[in-house]
């Protein structure tokens, strides 16, 4: 009788690809600490999306995000608002992207 084979641990290095948010300015003085967390949590929900199975089936999977690098850009932009569209108002468009290793270790 063959010896039942027994999976041992491993590890799988997955580089991310670019993750963008954009985040409107007006009203938000901590514009760059939400845009921050939006994008690693978009990136946690990518590897869920892609790897959902494998890792919520093990409870013992560790998910985690290192090398996270962030970069913001703004452009500006211009709106109109209201009923009659006479009012334009600029605001600016805060742009973060996201780069990051995810590690899954089952």
């Amino acid at each position: 009788m063959p010896k039942e084979m027994i999976p041992l641990p491993f590890k799988r290095h997955i580089h991310s690809g670019k993750i963008s948010a954009e985040v409107f300015q007006r009203d938000k003085p901590s514009v760059k600490e939400e845009a921050a967390l939006y994008v690693k949590r978009k990136a946690l929900d990518n590897i869920t999306d892609e790897f959902g199975s494998e890792v919520l089936e093990n409870e013992d999977a560790d998910v985690s995000l290192s090398n996270v690098t962030i970069r913001f850009s703004e452009e500006p932009m211009t709106h109109e608002e209201g009923f009659f569209k006479k009012k334009l108002i600029d605001s600016k468009k805060l742009i973060a992207e996201a780069e990051a290793d995810i590690l899954i270790e089952d």
